[in-house]
């Protein structure tokens, strides 16, 4: 690794961590909780075609969120110092 291709990820860790943080992925993944509860009923053909692509959005969601979860757990320990 370059000097330069670990000061371009320190930046980009730096900028995306308060992003991460701010989202409402809890509340993201309750709306996808729902579309797959209640999109079948109400239009199951749309459903089929949607759910391939809903399906790496939602675990990606997923990830971030235990990411989001351990970075405000990593951001509680700073402020307790």
């Amino acid at each position: 690794m370059t000097k330069e291709d670990y000061i371009r990820i320190q930046t980009q860790i730096q900028l995306l961590v308060p992003t991460i943080l701010e989202m409402n992925l809890e509340g993201f993944l309750d709306r996808i909780s729902s579309t797959h509860s209640v999109a079948p009923l109400l239009d199951p053909t749309l459903y089929m075609k949607a759910v391939d692509r809903l399906m790496p959005l939602e675990q990606a969601a997923r990830a971030l969120y235990r990411c989001q979860q351990e970075l405000a757990r990593l951001r509680g320990r700073e402020r307790d110092r």
